[in-house]
């Protein structure tokens, strides 16, 4: 479960699994794509952020999880603040989360990166909300996302570790 401001003013941005995999007892490559998008205000010169893309990836495979669809990004994924905490496999100890489980084993290598825009190959072509929109005016949606093998558009639940997460070398 990925939520923005933990506590009782939480928001579930996207909530993973069941995962396939057999997990206890083995080793495991864990990836987590996380993309942010500006969005403008009218009244403010600067920006604020809005989490617009989040992915979980175990051992190059996909794990399914709720979309970005049904969120209203620009009020509930709103960051005015940047983000001050991050904590991976379990919980703030200064927050009531007895529903989650945290994580029980060890974790290395964990590697945070930030470029500025995705790589060239990168289906949405910098635009963190191409597997969402356009929106059309039934309530469906035309991702402008392509599949760079395919040129097909690309939703989010067909996004794959090697259209968001290049190898870093």
């Amino acid at each position: 479960v990925l939520v923005l401001k933990p506590g009782k003013s939480q928001v579930e941005v996207k909530r993973w699994g069941p995962i396939q995999q057999q997990i206890i007892g083995q080793w495991h490559h864990v990836c987590f794509t996380l993309r942010f998008g500006r969005v403008y205000s009218p009244t403010d010169y600067d920006p604020d952020v809005v989490l617009a893309q989040a992915f979980m990836f175990v051992d190059g495979d996909t794990v399914q999880g709720t979309g970005f669809a049904s969120i209203n990004i620009k009020d509930n994924l709103r960051l005015t603040t940047g983000v001050t905490s991050l904590y991976v496999a379990g919980n703030s100890p200064s927050v009531d989360a007895s529903g989650y489980q945290n994580f029980k084993g060890n974790i290395d290598r964990i590697r945070l990166w930030w470029p500025s825009c995705p790589h060239r190959s990168d289906p949405t072509r910098c635009n963190p909300y191409g597997f969402l929109h356009p929106k059309l005016r039934d309530g469906g949606r035309s991702p402008t996302a392509k599949d760079p093998t395919t040129n097909q558009p690309l939703t989010e639940e067909d996004v794959r570790i090697w259209h968001v997460a290049q190898p870093v070398y």
